[in-house]
């Protein structure tokens, strides 16, 4: 597998890596500060890639490693399942932060219809994670890959991985309101938010489709398509709504197309809970805690010229 460390993430990289002979066999590698500057390029740059390569799991790998302010916490955020939506949060969580943690994301895309090609992902994403100290926390920034929660827990051991998803769920019931939840066609089939959170209203088979495919539209960058057919979904669903009630919204693509501020005017009556949302602030919290003895050799222990994600190799131009 291919590193191609980079200093910045501009037009010349998406060029490079989207003209490769396979971008999915390429990892792009950055360490530096972590600065909301640096996360706002980031996340343009997976703009531009998405609308380069549509599919996710044909786009390159990346791996951050951002340093916090001497003496920081820090954070290991496992993405993949969403680049586009992955970089939003890194944003919101720096945003929340500042300077004061330090933030190594591996958003590494997974194959998609392969129990030999999602095994290797895992077993790629564990020896990436045994760089990092035994105690850093973790985090998946997907609400679809808690459905799989045990099957990271254990390939991350002993790192300790979060379940965002009870966080999620939690605000909603503070909220003491009845709750609809949209989100995608993998969590509405297992149920993963009926489970955590009683009495969720949630979608029927045949919106819960059409919610699926918005997240495919978010996916592939379209959000003019994909935003189009979110409301129309939020319409049919909260048509009958009670005078005041909750809406969840359990999936970062959708937060990519539209904002709870926005909802919220829409649809008077509805306090809505983005995932997202919840998911930074439960991350930026670490900010708040002291640098352990162990966190402190971190920068030199984590080098992504080590990293592997188990897709097979490729070259990359020479930029």
């Amino acid at each position: 597998m291919p590193n191609v460390p980079v200093t910045e993430f501009d037009d010349a990289l998406v060029e490079r890596v989207c003209c490769a002979r396979s971008p999915r066999h390429v990892i792009v590698t950055y360490s530096g500060a972590a600065t909301q500057a640096l996360a706002r390029s980031y996340r343009a740059f997976q703009r531009r890639v998405a609308e380069r390569i549509p599919v996710e799991e044909h786009r390159p790998s990346v791996a951050l490693t951002l340093n916090g302010c001497p003496n920081s916490s820090s954070v290991l955020l496992i993405g993949g399942m969403g680049p586009l939506s992955d970089a939003s949060i890194l944003h919101a969580v720096l945003s929340a932060s500042g300077t004061q943690l330090g933030v190594t994301l591996l958003s590494f895309p997974p194959p998609r219809g392969s129990v030999g090609g999602v095994v290797r992902h895992l077993l790629g994403l564990r020896d990436a994670a045994s760089l990092c100290p035994p105690d850093t926390p973790c985090f998946l920034l997907s609400n679809t890959a808690h459905v799989m929660l045990s099957v990271f827990r254990a390939a991350m051991a002993p790192l300790h991985v979060h379940d965002l998803v009870a966080d999620a769920a939690k605000a909603a019931s503070d909220t003491r309101l009845p709750t609809y939840v949209i989100t995608t066609f993998v969590c509405w089939k297992a149920g993963l938010y009926e489970r955590s959170l009683p009495g969720a209203i949630v979608a029927d088979a045949a919106l819960a489709a059409q919610l699926q495919e918005t997240v495919s539209l978010a996916k592939a960058g379209d959000r003019v398509r994909g935003r189009r057919l979110l409301m129309d979904c939020l319409d049919a669903m909260l048509a009958g709504r009670p005078r005041r009630c909750a809406l969840l919204v359990a999936c970062t693509e959708f937060a990519t197309l539209v904002r709870a501020p926005e909802l919220e005017r829409r649809y008077a009556g509805v306090r809505v809970i983005d995932t997202d949302a919840v998911f930074s602030r439960v991350i930026s919290k670490q900010s708040g805690m002291q640098k352990t003895r162990h966190a402190v050799q971190r920068d030199a222990r984590l080098d992504p010229s080590r990293l592997r994600t188990g897709r097979s190799t490729d070259t990359c131009p020479p930029g």
